[in-house]
């Protein structure tokens, strides 16, 4: 008599228990799953397994914002061009300059570029005549700091990019010389 009666209350404590492991299952908080079902990106590794970690960068690198010294806009009117006035530099201003300049400026350099017709419809101003007296009266320095930080250190007031973030100071250097070339 007794046996018929723990036998019916058998399936309900294993029921029990089973519902309770399956509850409590449900409420870990581990903060990662046992079993990688869905691949979340805070839980990745920064490198794969078996892989050596990353090494830092070799000595003499080029970060990512450029190299070399960096000046202020008035600091850098008062420069002197560093590079000699060679064949080769002249070259290398000469391809910097048809790549970055003469799509504003025209091959010219008389500010007439394709570019130019757009920035007037936007309101813009003109790119500069580069072979107007008031840029063959500026210095090398002052030269410089306009293609270094837009004009006079000011963004915002030119469509001109800061060519700092995408030239080395010597690129530069050489695209003044190249822009003395210009008539």
């Amino acid at each position: 008599m007794y046996l018929n009666k723990d036998i019916k209350i058998l399936p309900l404590i294993v029921l029990m228990l089973l519902s309770t492991l399956i509850i409590t299952g449900c409420f870990t908080r581990t903060g990662a799953h046992k079993v990688q079902i869905f691949t979340e990106m805070h839980y990745s590794q920064s490198y794969r397994s078996q892989e050596i970690p990353r090494l830092l960068p070799p000595e003499g690198a080029i970060p990512i914002n450029g190299k070399g010294i960096k000046y202020s806009p008035n600091e850098a009117k008062e420069l002197s061009n560093p590079l000699p006035k060679n064949s080769n530099v002249l070259s290398q201003g000469a391809e910097l300059y048809r790549v970055n300049c003469s799509t504003c400026h025209a091959n010219d350099g008389k500010g007439n570029g394709p570019m130019a017709e757009f920035l007037r419809k936007w309101n813009y101003s003109n790119p500069a005549d580069l072979t107007a007296s008031t840029t063959r009266n500026r210095t090398d320095g002052d030269i410089f700091s306009v293609i270094n930080f837009t004009i006079f250190g000011r963004s915002g007031i030119s469509p001109m990019p800061e060519f700092s973030k995408l030239l080395d100071q010597d690129e530069i250097w050489s695209l003044v010389h190249y822009i003395r070339t210009l008539d």
